[in-house]
């Protein structure tokens, strides 16, 4: 009889730990609203790069007159620097990771799409605009104008993009909560950990497991989209472009109340 307790005893235990895992790795996309951050085995902490004022300067960055009111972004961080699109003020600006201006690289164009290859930034603008290569190493700019170069530039894009995804994509081991989260896919550390998210962003080991969730502040955010406003780097930080401001409406017209420009980086506590 003993012998038969004993046996349940262990079976149960075996049940309730499978259970346990099922649920860190078989979490659906609904179901991370219920995660308590706390128990999850890594933290981040939010660290203030710099902030930049709304306007027309070379250190401010400007606001397109749009409905919805649109601000800066989206950006891209290489190395020590970043790289804003200040649609606005329709050029991109060069700053240090700590917000000193460094260079207005190109002006004239207001740039909607940015994208790293390499050494290389690609960008677009509104629909029908050329595309932009910007090489950082050596500061050579190249304006494609052609219909034909535009469309073997934008077919090498997104043979890159796609070669990133499938390579870095989960095989079979992809849990629910992934596939939910895939068309949120922001990119991967050196340590193979994918990240997805808009306002909380997921982080993920190669087995699955939901190592962390980082809830990025929204308050008062200016501009319809968020793509473009979050990156990633390879050593698993996470940067976030954040124009601040209020949008009232009164009898047909819009009044907008500048508040700040916030670069925000969100970092792992070792």
């Amino acid at each position: 009889m003993k012998i038969w307790v004993v046996w349940i005893a262990i079976m149960l235990s075996m049940i309730a730990c499978n259970g346990e895992e099922k649920s860190q790795t078989k979490a659906t996309s609904d179901e991370y609203k219920f995660v308590d951050i706390d128990t999850l085995p890594e933290k981040y902490v939010e660290v203030k790069l710099f902030e930049k004022k709304w306007g027309t300067g070379e250190d401010e960055l400007g606001r397109v007159e749009s409905a919805p009111i649109e601000g800066p972004g989206p950006f891209i961080v290489y190395s020590d620097r970043v790289f804003i699109s200040d649609q606005g003020n329709q050029s991109l600006k060069e700053f240090g990771i700590n917000g000193e201006l460094m260079k207005c690289l190109i002006n004239e164009h207001t740039i909607t799409k940015m994208f790293l290859a390499g050494d290389s930034i690609f960008m677009h603008g509104k629909k029908e605009s050329n595309v932009i290569i910007y090489e950082i190493q050596t500061g050579i700019t190249t304006e494609i104008k052609e219909n034909k170069e535009k469309e073997k530039i934008i077919l090498k894009e997104n043979a890159y993009i796609e070669n990133i995804v499938s390579t870095e994509a989960y095989e079979a081991k992809v849990n629910e909560m992934q596939k939910g989260l895939n068309k949120l896919y922001l990119g991967a550390d050196s340590l193979g950990n994918r990240f997805y998210g808009i306002d909380k962003i997921f982080k993920f080991d190669k087995k699955g497991l939901l190592l962390s969730i980082v809830q990025l502040p929204s308050k008062n955010f200016i501009g319809e989209y968020r793509d473009g406003m979050v990156q990633i780097d390879k050593a698993g930080n996470i940067y976030y472009l954040y124009p601040q401001g209020s949008v009232l409406e009164k009898e047909w017209q819009i009044d907008f109340i500048p508040d700040k420009v916030l670069f925000l980086k969100y970092q792992k506590i070792d």
